[in-house]
């Protein structure tokens, strides 16, 4: 395996913790989870990071 790829599947898994850590918090802050609100916050998150990751993974 090369190193770039080695690389790459490190910062994915590092920005998945970090997102999953991101959410975790965010639910136990906000006991409303019913909140439409929030799932749109969230949706625009993940969209965000994995688009990120994507364009990471496609270089």
């Amino acid at each position: 395996m090369n190193k770039k790829l080695i690389n790459k599947i490190i910062n994915f898994a590092f920005t998945n913790t970090l997102y999953l850590v991101m959410v975790t918090s965010m639910i136990f802050e906000n006991k409303k989870i019913q909140s439409p609100s929030i799932w749109g916050q969230l949706d625009g998150k993940i969209g965000v990071l994995y688009t990120f990751v994507l364009k990471s993974f496609v270089k």
